[in-house]
């Protein structure tokens, strides 16, 4: 994976390149400055021979080279996406804080800001030291980390949600996994994260169990929504699992697509993008159940109330 290195270096100076010795050939220091800034003594940076370094001259204003970051931060995380790079803000400035807090939150990416390159750097360099049997079982247990954040991930969206709660939902498992409560742990935080966070659960524990012995697997989408069909409830008052002879498998192409047709229709309606995500997600948990209309209907008139929910439920009625 790359790490790239952003240096505010009006804010941090030459202070923050500290520990620049320590990176290795997958970091990247990218310094960026104005004509303001106090010149650079390369004596003082250290040997950053391993490491590729480049520096950034930006115009001088308010600013300037906080949005420029922001602008490269952005560039990064397009050219990268999740699993193949981290960034680290190196500033003091809080103003970052917020744009650091978003890609998180929307895109699960690996960033935060430090003050100095300093111990993080030192950190990676011990990691990069290790070597045999411990070193192997690091890597494994990485890897099945990214594994389960693209199989949570993958699954999560075939079955109709948002991407935001696809990316939710896997930086909750990521932090999770390796706990010896593993499942009972995701159950209780999708609980607290989401109204139907318990139904979420059950829909993808299927593919998180895989991943209670640490194993890593490929998980198949059509597989996945075999499994999450046969194991919808009914509305009968027992409660009861229905049969398999009452369902229909629904392949994760046809959920996405009567998802975004569901979505499509609502919007050009005028509701809300919440409840038209919510409505879309109601049909999706529907498909191939017995009796779908009739549970959809009553779904939705559930949760919306009788004139609310009938007025949806008419708009979609003549495609599900």
């Amino acid at each position: 994976m790359e790490t790239f290195y952003l240096i505010d270096y009006e804010n941090v100076n030459e202070e923050g390149l500290k520990g620049c010795e320590n990176l290795g050939s997958t970091d990247h220091i990218i310094i960026f400055f104005t004509e303001n800034a106090k010149k650079l003594d390369m004596t003082k940076v250290g040997d950053h021979v391993k490491a590729d370094m480049k520096m950034v001259k930006v115009p001088t204003g308010n600013q300037s080279v906080d949005m420029h970051i922001i602008s490269y931060l952005g560039y990064l995380v397009g050219k990268y996406g999740v699993s193949r790079c981290s960034i680290v803000i190196i500033s003091k400035d809080k103003d970052y804080d917020n744009v650091i807090s978003y890609w998180k939150e929307m895109e699960n990416i690996k960033i935060e800001k430090k003050s100095q390159i300093g111990e993080e750097a030192k950190q990676q360099k011990n990691k990069r030291s290790n070597s045999g049997a411990n070193k192997s079982a690091k890597n494994t247990s990485g890897k099945n980390k990214e594994n389960l954040d693209q199989d949570v991930m993958q699954a999560v969206i075939a079955m109709g949600c948002q991407k935001d709660v696809a990316n939710r939902t896997a930086q909750i498992a990521s932090k999770l996994y390796g706990k010896d409560t593993f499942l009972s742990a995701m159950h209780n935080a999708l609980k607290n994260e989401y109204s139907d966070g318990v139904e979420l659960y059950k829909e993808i524990k299927p593919v998180l169990a895989k991943y209670v012995d640490n194993t890593p697997i490929k998980v198949d989408v059509n597989s996945i929504s075999k499994k999450v069909s046969a194991g919808l409830k009914s509305d009968a008052p027992n409660g009861k699992v229905s049969n398999k002879a009452d369902l229909k498998v629904v392949t994760a192409k046809e959920k996405l697509a009567k998802n975004n047709e569901v979505l499509k229709i609502m919007s050009k309606a005028s509701f809300p993008n919440d409840v038209a995500s919510s409505v879309a997600s109601i049909v999706v948990k529907k498909l191939g159940v017995k009796n779908s209309k009739q549970q959809i209907y009553r779904a939705i008139l559930s949760k919306y109330g009788q004139e609310s929910g009938l007025n949806i439920y008419n708009h979609i009625k003549k495609h599900i």
